[in-house]
């Protein structure tokens, strides 16, 4: 593709947003987001960011040295006077929620004040079909926005060619994903999600791939977890709560004392941020097959 033509029209979560030119200011909402940028060469494009520098991948470090941080925790999201202070014109989110009132605020709240926001696919309100594809699709349109489309090309090419090594399990293992932020909280994802493609391409079989895709956030009970019996847990590493402390816990229960992976202690744990649209996610699916590889 040639240099990008403004102004250019996205479609993004049913919404168009409209660039008249490359964003120069722009506010990452999490650090995966801010990960792309900076992996595109774009931190002189950036107002800010939103979450800590040590919460990066150590080879991006150095590049997120100018780049400002309004606060180190996205949670609790941070009051929309501390947003527009960083004088943002594009804010850009990689998880679900984040434009609502309870959150960031609206879209179209922004929209009056000039300030175009956008999420990565997998963060819009989506009945599934979201895949590790839909990240390089994501990564390919911001090459466009900020007319960097030889970067782009090349860290889509970097992800594949990650993501191309694996050799999944065969035959699957079961796989049951923890991604509450309380050990008693038993909150999995359902199909059709990047995660979930995630670990069938690593070789795992989601045991509640039968339920919506809706981010992290499906209840499910004991009994069905026990019914279903996975071989594997994946446990979404969150820093509020040390997998060391939910594995300890399982250990000691007895529901989970009747799971095959609690007893034959088969745990992978995988940074949450790893689990959503960025840069991480084609090194994330090596790491997920050398874990259901281990003690197979």
């Amino acid at each position: 593709e040639g240099p990008t033509q403004y102004p250019l029209t996205i479609e993004n979560c049913g919404d168009e947003v409209v660039f008249d030119a490359a964003p120069e200011r722009v506010l990452t909402l999490a650090p995966n987001t801010t990960e792309i940028l900076l992996a595109l060469g774009l931190a002189d494009h950036m107002a800010g960011m939103i979450g800590a520098k040590d919460q990066l991948l150590p080879e991006l470090q150095a590049a997120a040295e100018p780049v400002e941080v309004i606060t180190e925790s996205a949670f609790p999201y941070p009051s929309r006077e501390v947003v527009l202070a960083a004088d943002p014109d594009l804010l850009l989110s990689g998880y679900g929620g984040d434009f609502t009132e309870g959150a960031y605020g609206t879209r179209e709240s922004y929209a009056e004040l000039e300030i175009q926001s956008m999420y990565l696919t997998d963060a819009c309100e989506s009945d599934g079909g979201v895949t590790l594809d839909t990240t390089y699709q994501d990564i390919l349109t911001l090459g466009r926005i900020f007319d960097v489309p030889q970067a782009a090309a090349d860290l889509v090419n970097q992800m594949q060619a990650d993501a191309a090594s694996v050799q999944p399990a065969d035959p699957p293992v079961s796989v049951f994903v923890f991604g509450g932020d309380a050990v008693e909280e038993n909150i999995t994802i359902g199909g059709g999600g990047l995660l979930d493609d995630m670990i069938t391409r690593a070789g795992g079989s989601n045991i509640f791939a039968d339920l919506p895709n809706s981010g992290h956030n499906n209840s499910v009970s004991m009994e069905d977890i026990v019914a279903r019996n996975p071989e594997v847990i994946v446990i979404i590493h969150y820093r509020a709560l040390p997998a060391e402390e939910i594995i300890a816990y399982m250990k000691a229960d007895p529901s989970w004392s009747q799971v095959s992976a609690v007893q034959n202690d088969r745990f992978v744990i995988i940074d949450v941020t790893s689990t959503v649209p960025g840069v991480r996610n084609g090194r994330a699916i090596a790491e997920l097959s050398a874990g259901f590889a281990g003690g197979a």
